[in-house]
């Protein structure tokens, strides 16, 4: 016979779950700088998830736009944000989330990018010379 599965604790959403509810003498007694706004834990989760994904959105944008407009015209600055496709987003998430989830995922994207970057370097170290050559040869026609 198989028996069904019992949900673990963490996944049960019912409001009036014992576990969930503070102990029957109240709330431990907080100090007065650390007064959290509901007395239910999972909704103090739930706001601080809520405010540090939405300042680090924030802060991500704003540092993306300042580093491109140090490099580069804004028309060019508005090229590079408006080309996000399907792909690329899946693509970041997904070396994200394997970053964030074990150190050698995070070894693997960290290499990944350190090759990238050094492949972008030999690219334009490529294109330099050959810009190179180019003036050279046409200098000396």
């Amino acid at each position: 016979m198989a028996s069904t599965p019992t949900p673990d604790k963490a996944d049960r959403q019912d409001p009036e779950d014992p576990e969930r509810l503070p102990p029957d003498d109240g709330p431990k007694p907080r100090r007065a700088n650390r007064a959290m706004p509901s007395p239910d834990p999972n909704t103090n989760l739930m706001i601080t998830d809520i405010v540090v994904r939405g300042s680090s959105l924030f802060l991500r944008r704003k540092l993306k736009d300042r580093m491109l407009l140090e490099e580069y015209d804004p028309d060019q600055v508005a090229k590079f944000k408006d080309g996000k496709g399907l792909l690329r987003t899946v693509g970041l998430l997904a070396a994200s989330r394997l970053a964030t989830g074990s150190l050698p995922g995070l070894a693997v994207v960290a290499g990944g990018l350190a090759a990238k970057t050094l492949y972008d370097r030999g690219k334009a170290r490529e294109l330099r010379r050959r810009r190179a050559r180019r003036d050279a040869a046409s200098g000396q026609g």
